[in-house]
C-alpha cells in the first residue's frame, strides 16, 4: 500500500514535471512529490530491495547528460565554478563546526 502510493505519486509528479517543462522531470519530479507526500504525513516508502537498482539508473541518466557540448561551455562557466568552489569551502567551513559545537553531532566514525 505504502509503496503503491509512492509509485503513484511518482507518476503523476514525474508527469507533472513533464508537462511543466522542468529539468530531469521524471527524476526530480517523484523526488519532489513524494517528499510533499511525507511532510503531508502521507504513508510513502519506497522499495529497499530495489534502491541499488535505481542508483545505477540514476547514475546512467546523469552520466548520460555529459555531452561534448557540455564540455564545450566550462570556458563559459570557469568563474562560475570556481566561486562555487569556493562557496562549497566556505560553507563546509562554516556548517560542520556549527553541527558538531552547536547541534551536538559528532564526526562520522571511520569504517
Amino acid at each position: 500500500m505504502r509503496i503503491g502510493l509512492a509509485l503513484v505519486i511518482g507518476v503523476v509528479s514525474g508527469w507533472l514535471f513533464t508537462c511543466a517543462a522542468m529539468p530531469l522531470p521524471w527524476m526530480l519530479g517523484p523526488m519532489f512529490g513524494n517528499i510533499l507526500a511525507t511532510f503531508a504525513g502521507l504513508p510513502v516508502i519506497g522499495p529497499k530491495r530495489l534502491r541499488p537498482f535505481v542508483a545505477v539508473v540514476i547514475g546512467v541518466m546523469l552520466g548520460s547528460s555529459f555531452t561534448p557540448a557540455f564540455f564545450g561551455h566550462l570556458e563559459t562557466w570557469s568563474l562560475s565554478l570556481v566561486f562555487m568552489g569556493l562557496y562549497l569551502f566556505l560553507a563546509g567551513a562554516i556548517v560542520v563546526p556549527y553541527y558538531r559545537y552547536v547541534a551536538g553531532f559528532d564526526l562520522p566514525t571511520p569504517s
